[in-house]
């Protein structure tokens, strides 16, 4: 029995060195892991400073955008406000020139109103000379 003890006591120091192996191992993968995490943490870092310093450009050219969007409403409300003044002139102008082209009509109306009379006047004095022209052929023939 002797024998069977110490084997057994040999399966027991084997398990235990089995067991403490896998505890090793176990920590080996841990460490392995942890230096890979290190590793991709450094990395990370140098990925976040690469990008802190192209978001800090981008701010810049966001800055110079908003700057150049303020310049563009600047100019758009000014471009507004010029034609909406030009647009008011140009409607005070037609105003203008429709109440010109009512006195116009006006004027031209009572012209024609006045050439009428004088052409009635003509034909009237037209026909007395005429009136006193037959009177004047009758008196010559009698």
């Amino acid at each position: 029995m002797n024998d069977e003890g110490e084997l057994e006591a040999r399966v027991e120091a084997l398990e235990a060195e089995a067991v403490n192996m896998k505890k090793k191992l176990r920590i080996a993968e841990v460490r392995a892991e942890f230096r890979d995490i290190r590793i991709e943490f450094r990395e990370g870092r140098a990925e976040v400073r690469e990008l802190r310093i192209e978001v800090n450009g981008l701010r810049g050219e966001v800055g110079d955008l908003r700057g150049d969007v303020r310049e563009l409403r600047s100019d758009v409300r000014a471009d507004y406000e010029r034609n909406l003044r030009l647009h008011n002139a140009t409607r005070a102008d037609i105003a203008d020139i429709r109440a010109e082209q009512a006195r116009f009509g006006e004027g031209l109306q009572a012209l024609g109103v006045e050439v009428r009379t004088k052409f009635d006047t003509l034909a009237a004095g037209q026909q007395q000379i005429v009136g006193l022209l037959d009177r004047l052929i009758d008196d010559r023939d009698d």
